[in-house]
């Protein structure tokens, strides 16, 4: 409990701190009742030990910010068992509360309570009596208030009814007035009123009405709950002083704005009047006459009149302060064994993260077990974790590629490595990574004419995203005896750039869907136009291509009867495709021995018309 205490402290105090210095700049800008949304938004930080993951939360800036400087490629401690001491305090981790936290102070076991958590409790225990004590020993006092019979004030209950039956006391223990009860309101009034001056009574009666429409009593119980919990925290006594001050100043406003401008000067003046009677702090009461009564007479008297503007401004710091301080950062994804092996780079690809479930996964041999745990694709790489139990053999080879699932014929080799990065629970855990090197050709036998036309002499540029739904196949070498592992090659992360051309800019052959990467671009459509054959069709094809780059730096290409066309410098290879029967077509320009910076990509013009890519 002190743990997550602890963690909630520390998140709300970012909030704290932007909402001072808003404050320091804004207060007498904005409309006083924003800053009490603001500081219940903080509130709600401190006092609710969960909140909704964002991607606009500022928490996800302070993990980037940790991963940068822990080292993109630094492997992260392993994760603690659940029900462990050391569980709790990195329980950020799986999304409780931002890892951007991780309080030394261990959680304590099931044998007692840990130091820091006494700690906690005493300090809670003597934050909660210096609040409460001197609330109780005044509620005591003021049961011995009297009733108020005054016209004025008869008038005043009158006119103003409420679903709360508010009353109105009198009592010679006090200095200045105030306001107590929250189901049942009571405005207390000093026996020393001067009760024939109506217009301060009107004053004094209308704002602590305002308090009492207003529920400011709750939400003062609210602030010194949020001060039990945090007592250890500064800030938070800060905040809970800054808030009762608007309290007070947003009250202030109301009353100015009920009244009209014209009678702030003589409401600042009655301020004044009963600060000199001011009696000693009572955090829980509404009190007339609060602490920095000097601030609330400048805020008085620099009221601006609020304005469409003004709402707006602070309308769009409250939706801001909610969106970005009141959730947390959005939670880790899970990587596995992929955290190990490729460090803070494996969120990168936790999207693209496969569990193959097929049986040729496994293999159960007479010693032990091996299975594919995991794997990831990317355009020219392979990971894959591969999980070992029983008695494995010292010596462990490895060789891989890409196959098609449906008939036997190899489509790339895999220059790979592995490595053992764990073992625990009693299985062996190894991380093989391989990148894509050489079309197998077994013996020169005839291979799959479109890819080796479209490969050309630079067939390691291809990706393996156009081969989603073949076969990863792992042998593994072991004791002189082989063993194959299978896995489907599935959710590739790619880098490519997606065009979408507007069909109805054609007449005849148009295109629908452009994708550029790195080392190659294809675009497929479809044609309205009837060709007699393949041939006709090809022999027609008038295509122009420039690919844009920053600086106004272009590449062109094109194609046209039969032959394609680049610039000396990006020579590509050709691949194109058509079925008469339905007018689709295709395209494959690959590059031949360069690549392509995305990032330099500003757009395409593909036959004249210029195409951004899709964000």
């Amino acid at each position: 409990m002190a743990v997550v205490i602890l963690q909630m402290s520390l998140l709300a105090s970012v909030l704290i701190v932007t909402l001072l210095i808003l404050r320091a700049l804004a207060i007498h800008r904005l409309p006083k009742k924003a800053f009490l949304v603001l500081w219940g938004i903080a509130l709600c930080r401190l006092l609710i030990p969960f909140s909704v993951p964002s991607r606009f939360s500022i928490y996800n800036l302070f993990n980037w910010l940790k991963g940068m400087f822990t080292g993109a490629g630094s492997a992260p401690a392993a994760t603690p068992n659940p029900g462990t001491a050391s569980y709790a305090a990195t329980a950020s981790a799986e999304g409780a509360v931002p890892d951007i936290v991780n309080p030394v102070f261990a959680e304590p076991s099931s044998a007692g309570l840990s130091v820091w958590a006494v700690i906690w409790l005493i300090g809670l225990a003597a934050c909660a009596w210096f609040i409460l004590a001197p609330h109780l020993r005044r509620r005591r006092d003021y049961k011995s208030a009297l009733p108020v019979d005054n016209e004025i004030v008869n008038r005043w209950l009158r006119e103003h009814t409420a679903k709360r039956t508010v009353q109105i006391r009198q009592s010679d223990k006090i200095a200045s007035p105030l306001t107590y009860g929250i189901w049942k309101p009571v405005i207390l009034l000093p026996k020393t009123m001067d009760w024939t001056n109506e217009q301060t009574l009107l004053y004094v009666l209308t704002h602590e009405y305002i308090h009492i429409k207003r529920l400011d009593i709750l939400y003062k119980w609210l602030l010194a709950a949020a001060l039990f919990l945090h007592w250890f925290n500064p800030l938070v006594w800060i905040m809970y002083i800054m808030a009762n001050r608007d309290i007070e100043i947003s009250c202030d406003e109301a009353v100015v704005r009920t009244y009209g401008e014209r009678n702030k000067s003589s409401y600042a003046l009655t301020l004044i009047e009963l600060e000199e009677k001011k009696s000693a702090l009572t955090p829980l009461f509404s009190n007339f006459s609060k602490n920095a009564v000097e601030e609330r007479i400048v805020a008085i008297m620099k009221r601006k009149k609020t304005t469409v503007l003004s709402l707006l401004v602070a309308l769009a710091f409250i939706t801001g302060a909610t969106f970005v301080f009141a959730t947390s950062a959005e939670k880790p994804k899970e990587v596995g064994m992929f955290a190990k092996a490729l460090g803070n780079e494996a969120y990168k690809y936790a999207e693209n993260i496969n569990k193959p479930s097929d049986e040729a996964a496994r293999l159960v041999a007479e010693d032990y077990t091996l299975y594919i745990d995991s794997t990831i694709f990317t355009d020219h790489h392979v990971y894959a974790i591969i999980g070992a139990e029983g008695n494995l053999p010292e010596d462990l080879s490895i060789s891989g590629k890409i196959v098609y699932a449906g008939h036997v014929q190899d489509l790339y080799g895999l220059n790979g490595t592995i490595e053992e990065i764990e073992a625990r629970d009693g299985v062996r855990y190894f991380f093989y990574s391989a990148v894509i090197t050489e079309l197998q050709t077994e013996q020169n036998k005839a291979i799959d004419p479109m890819l080796a036309l479209a490969a050309g002499d630079s067939y390691k540029r291809s990706s393996l995203r156009d081969w989603e739904g073949e076969n990863l196949e792992l042998t593994l070498g072991l004791d002189n005896r082989e063993h194959i592992l299978k896995a489907t090659v599935a959710n590739v992360s790619t880098n490519a750039l997606i065009f979408y051309p507007d069909g109805d800019l054609y007449k005849g052959d148009y295109y629908s869907k452009v994708v550029l990467t790195p080392w190659e671009i294809k675009f497929s459509g479809h044609s309205d136009k009837t060709y007699a054959s393949y041939e006709e069709w090809d022999k027609a094809l008038n295509i122009k291509l420039t690919i844009v780059l920053s600086g106004g730096k272009k590449i062109n290409m094109s194609y046209s009867g039969n032959r394609n066309s680049s610039e000396e410098d990006y020579p590509t290879g050709m691949s194109r495709g058509a079925n008469m029967d339905t007018g689709d077509f295709y395209h494959w320009w690959n590059f031949r021995n360069w690549e392509l910076d995305l990032g330099e990509v500003r757009s395409i013009i593909l036959d004249g018309k210029t195409y951004r890519p899709v964000k």
